[in-house]
């Protein structure tokens, strides 16, 4: 598997975490009175569902290995329906703050939370492997 690749998993996942709650509402609220979009609102949903079970995977995970700090960040950043509109840079700061760490902290624990979260939605192609 090439490095663009699974650069591209690691871009995916971060791309569904960013468009989380979005994507989210977009299941809850699509009119599909034309089949193209029923069709896409299945799609999403279905992904969706694997998306949220991956999460759970990674919270379990985390909490047995006791670095449920790390996945709070995920919910802090990505999962918070009342911190959707703050701008970036704002959750950041907010998210150190509630865990008592400094921002570059809270931005490694993302980056190692998105790759783990990787295999979990994309298997042993998430991986950074260099075969």
């Amino acid at each position: 598997m090439g490095k663009e690749r699974k650069k591209r998993f690691y871009q995916n996942t971060n791309l569904l975490l960013e468009h989380y709650l979005d994507l989210k509402t977009y299941c809850d609220n699509a009119v599909y009175a034309v089949q193209s979009i029923k069709s896409n609102r299945e799609v999403t949903m279905l992904m969706m569902s694997h998306v949220d079970t991956a999460l759970l995977l990674l919270k379990g995970k985390c909490a047995a290995e006791g670095t449920t700090e790390k996945y709070k960040v995920i919910e802090l950043l990505h999962l918070d329906k009342n911190q959707q509109e703050i701008p970036w840079a704002e959750k950041i700061l907010r998210a150190s703050k509630q865990l008592c760490c400094d921002e570059m902290t809270v931005m490694k624990w993302r980056s190692e939370m998105v790759h783990d979260l990787s295999v979990f939605l994309f298997g042993v192609e998430g991986l950074k492997l260099q075969l």
